[in-house]
């Protein structure tokens, strides 16, 4: 059966009546917070309808949609009647209102982000929780600890800690934390997007209201797939 992905919002015009139509919405993902706080992972939602003939919009969530880095909606309308939407990712880390906002035979909720829990030098930060999908509900990330995850690739212990990954429930990855490196080379490593669909973003560098720079991570776009 052929597949439409929708990446940006659209419509979907239908000349005759289609049986068995499935639409999968993915919000969008939280943005990391400033206080180190990981974005949580947008939630998904599916059904499966017939579709008769019109016109259909389908709305793709934004990051940042309310200007206080939340996550927007992904939804499936049909004359101002929502048939299916899902809920995007919370700035906060945390899933509030996701589940009473979430419609469609099949929903599941995203993964919460991390909480930074040093004290030493606020030099840490945690990732963002990962985006529900069709397999289940998003992961939580881990939190930041100043002592906590040791980035091994880099040669030496840093604060901050990774991202939840998306694969065990089909959404898209969290992004890793923001930390400072203190290090040979002392700099502010900033945090990671989350991947799309709907991965929430890294969490900001603590200590952010020293330094000039941005440095928590953007959550992952929403997306809609229609099948039929």
């Amino acid at each position: 059966m052929p597949t439409t992905t929708y990446y940006t919002s659209g419509t979907l015009a239908v000349t005759e009546s289609l049986r068995n139509v499935t639409a999968s919405c993915w919000g969008a993902g939280g943005n990391g917070n400033t206080n180190g706080t990981g974005g949580s992972g947008a939630s998904y939602a599916t059904r499966a309808f017939t579709v008769p003939s019109g016109s259909y919009t389908i709305n793709v969530g934004v990051p940042n949609s309310d200007g206080l880095g939340n996550g927007g909606v992904s939804n499936f309308i049909s004359a101002s009647v929502i048939l299916l939407q899902a809920a995007g990712g919370r700035s906060d880390g945390t899933i509030t209102g996701q589940t009473a906002f979430n419609t469609g035979s099949t929903k599941y909720t995203g993964g919460t982000g991390g909480t930074f829990l040093g004290a030493y030098g606020n030099y840490g930060a945690a990732g963002g929780g990962s985006a529900a999908g069709g397999l289940g509900n998003g992961i939580a990330a881990g939190d930041g600890l100043d002592t906590g995850a040791s980035f091994s690739q880099f040669g030496h212990s840093l604060t901050g800690s990774l991202g939840a990954s998306g694969a065990a429930a089909g959404g898209g990855n969290g992004g890793n934390a923001a930390y400072y490196d203190a290090g040979p080379c002392s700099r502010l490593i900033t945090a990671t997007n989350g991947d799309l669909p709907g991965g929430g973003g890294g969490g900001g560098y603590s200590g952010e209201y020293s330094t000039p720079v941005k440095t928590e991570g953007t959550g992952g776009a929403g997306m809609v797939t229609v099948t039929w």
